[in-house]
């Protein structure tokens, strides 16, 4: 269901939706030591959106999302009664900390600098978001372990233009089993 629903997102904002194999591994892994937890929103008995989020430590991530923009549901705010209720399930629990996930680089700069809080230029994705306050944070970026020297020294190269980006962009998404 979750996957069924991050492709209905994915096709509406035009990104590859992960494979349905890492969904299920990463629930089923993570879920049975109590790692994960999965919140449903329905309209009617269907459900219309889903959050996975992870667990370590203090902080409750969210990491996979999905939401059917048909019918009624396009018109409801399903998706923000479902982080609501990750904050609330959160706080019973101990946990202090919920990570939203990631914002685009132009909203994470403006809040960064304190410019603004909100901007209709902002994709629809980052105002949900920002919309619950908290504070932003940019986190490193991750770091690619290659041991061959000559490997290492063609990825960073290409890594420096436009074209090579795209390579390495359309290689790791090969790899990680998403379609080129």
């Amino acid at each position: 269901m979750l996957a069924t629903l991050m492709t209905q997102s994915a096709r509406h904002q035009d990104y590859q939706p992960l494979p349905i194999d890492y969904v299920e591994a990463l629930y089923s892994e993570l879920a049975a030591t109590g790692q994960a937890a999965l919140f449903v929103g329905e309209v009617h008995g269907e459900p219309v959106a889903a959050d996975l989020v992870t667990v370590c430590g203090a902080m409750v991530r969210g990491r996979l999302a999905g939401f059917d923009r048909t019918g009624e549901a396009a018109h409801l705010s399903v998706p923000a009664a479902i982080r609501w209720e990750i904050i609330r399930w959160a706080k019973a629990r101990g946990y202090r900390w919920y990570d939203l996930g990631g914002l685009h680089e132009e909203a994470l700069q403006a809040l960064l600098a304190g410019e603004c809080r909100h901007s209709d230029s902002w994709p629809s994705s980052d105002q949900a978001k920002v919309a619950f306050g908290g504070s932003p944070i940019r986190y490193p970026s991750a770091v690619e372990m290659i041991d061959s020297s000559p490997v290492r020294t063609a990825y960073d190269l290409s890594r420096r233009w436009a074209g090579g980006r795209r390579l390495v962009a359309r290689a790791t998404r090969r790899f990680r089993g998403a379609s080129p």
